[in-house]
């Protein structure tokens, strides 16, 4: 019997320790996902804030959208980021201070630029160019 009352114990802590333990790794996956999440949106933000400008000077300067495509795909753009941009942060993942080549193969985000009335006038993965985007 006393044996008996030991084994019941001893069962019951393993089950105690296996639900806290998966209660744990639930927890400190959801927690790592929300941190990744959140750490990519600011990245993704801090790059649309130094593009944006960027963009903005080349259609005053050319009154139009015109070129866009071989401004976007030549090194001018990415090499306009300010430091501890696009390029700090390529660098990091790189696990070097930037990356050895400055043009927009280095660019791994996704690209839109639409006009005012929503059609596309850049795609870099070219399957939206020329689409009205849907709000």
């Amino acid at each position: 019997m006393k044996s008996s009352l030991i084994f019941k114990f001893l069962g019951a802590f393993l089950l105690v320790i296996a639900i806290s333990t998966s209660l744990i790794a639930l927890l400190i996956s959801s927690s790592t996902e929300k941190a990744f999440t959140l750490y990519t949106t600011k990245n993704d933000k801090l790059i649309a804030e130094q593009l944006a400008p960027q963009l903005a000077q080349f259609y005053q300067e050319n009154n139009s959208w015109q070129g866009i495509a071989e401004y976007i795909n030549s090194s001018t753009l990415y090499s306009n980021l300010e430091s501890g941009g696009f390029g700090k942060l390529m660098g990091q993942m790189h696990g070097n201070n930037g990356p050895t080549t400055s043009d927009s193969q280095d660019f791994n985000q996704r690209l839109i630029l639409a006009n005012a009335d929503g059609v596309v006038l850049y795609d870099n993965q070219s399957t939206m160019t020329n689409q009205t985007l849907k709000e």
